[in-house]
């Protein structure tokens, strides 16, 4: 726990720095080197928790597959990402988005998975979850739209209402499992999971606003959000493949 705080701190740290002293080339690659690093252990240690789980806990084995796939298309967007930084300028719309927009699919069956394995412990309003939904994505779907005969082009209109749903769909999915944490009917292992999505999808809702009022740069306090969400999930994934492993 202590090693696993230290990196945290030590990120933190860094994106501090960068918000100190403004844009640079090295430190937006720096922080897109970061970006794509930290994806790595979760990678690894999903891909461990799928062989252990698949023969006695089928949805666990499921969601974890799902979750495996979503990462591996975020690593690859994010190593295309990285690649446009180093050796030349980023597009608006790059094959990085199609990647990060598959991801999120999979994110969301991962969620749904996990919703299935906990579904007795759901009592909660869904017109509340829904309310909430569809507020969010008629907010910024307005702001889009007044924006976009200003900086926009059709096809980074259609990415941009494509994420804004995205974001909408697991915040009303993360939100109810959260509560469940907090009242302590989860283990307190899956929090890694509920919180560092929550910081994802935190992260890339900022990312939308700040890039379409044009004020975000690379290695900006946006780029946190996803680093340490990276972080946290593959510190979750970690302990997750430990306490299953212990028991196999």
């Amino acid at each position: 726990m202590i090693k696993q705080i230290l990196i945290l701190i030590i990120i933190i740290l860094i994106y501090v720095y960068f918000g100190l002293v403004g844009y640079s080339y090295l430190n937006d690659i720096i922080s897109r080197t970061i970006m794509t690093v930290v994806i790595i252990p979760a990678l690894i240690f999903s891909f461990l928790i799928i062989k252990i789980t698949k023969k006695e806990h089928y949805f666990l084995f499921l969601a974890f597959i799902f979750f495996f796939i979503a990462f591996f298309l975020d690593f690859l967007a994010f190593l295309i990402w990285l690649i446009y930084g180093i050796f030349g300028e980023t597009p608006d719309i790059s094959p990085a988005d199609y990647f990060w927009t598959a991801s999120y699919f999979f994110f969301i069956y991962f969620l749904i998975m996990i919703i299935f394995l906990f579904r007795r412990l759901f009592v909660l309003n869904k017109n509340l979850i829904i309310s909430f939904f569809l507020l969010y994505s008629f907010v910024y779907s307005f702001m889009i739209f007044l924006l976009k005969d200003v900086i926009f082009t059709p096809e980074l209109v259609f990415f941009d209402y494509i994420y804004v749903i995205m974001d909408g769909i697991i915040l009303a999915l993360i939100i109810p499992l959260i509560i469940i944490f907090l009242k302590g009917l989860i283990s307190k292992i899956y929090s890694y999971f509920f919180f560092g999505i929550l910081l994802y999808a935190i992260g890339d809702i900022l990312y939308n606003i700040t890039f379409s009022f044009g004020i975000y740069y690379g290695g900006s306090f946006v780029d946190a959000f996803y680093s340490l969400a990276y972080l946290i999930l593959s510190f979750g994934s970690y302990l997750f493949y430990s306490e299953m492993f212990k028991k196999t």
